[in-house]
């Protein structure tokens, strides 16, 4: 029981988000199943915040004599100098392509990277925009079935 607790805490906030959204799925599937057994997800009724550290939980690690794990926020956007090196390579294998089509791939990927990077767009919408979503007037793309 004490190799549990230990784990536990010395568990990142983002880790515990990601294994609590796990067994949230597996048991909205045993809900499915077999209705009789579970009528709600008691995961889903856990309030905001619930993998922070509390002051409690806190004091608990310092009497311990543990580290205090501080929360963070990762930012996942990527710099200019990134965004430019992915640009040129792609721009340089369109044009070191050697046929039409090959060039105009590598020109819908380098369309489609800045796209994603600009709108936060998903694959599946970007793969599935038509003409008639994009307002250029507006400076728009409307999606359909955003998630």
């Amino acid at each position: 029981m004490e190799t549990l607790f230990t784990i536990a805490w010395n568990t990142h906030t983002g880790t515990i988000r990601k294994r609590k959204g796990a067994l949230s799925r597996v048991l909205e599937w045993l809900i499915k199943r077999y209705p009789l057994c579970l009528s709600v997800n008691p995961l889903s009724r856990l309030p905001h915040g619930y993998s922070r550290y509390t002051a409690s939980d806190k004091a608990a690690l310092a009497a311990e004599g543990a580290d205090i794990p501080a929360d963070f926020e990762r930012d996942r956007r990527i710099s200019r100098t990134e965004e430019a090196r992915i640009v040129a390579h792609l721009e340089a294998c369109r044009d070191g392509a050697k046929t039409a089509k090959d060039r105009s791939e590598y020109e819908a990927l380098r369309v489609m990277f800045q796209l994603a990077l600009r709108t936060a767009m998903r694959m599946r919408e970007i793969y599935t925009l038509t003409r008639d979503q994009v307002r250029l007037d507006q400076k728009t793309v409307f999606c359909r079935t955003p998630k």
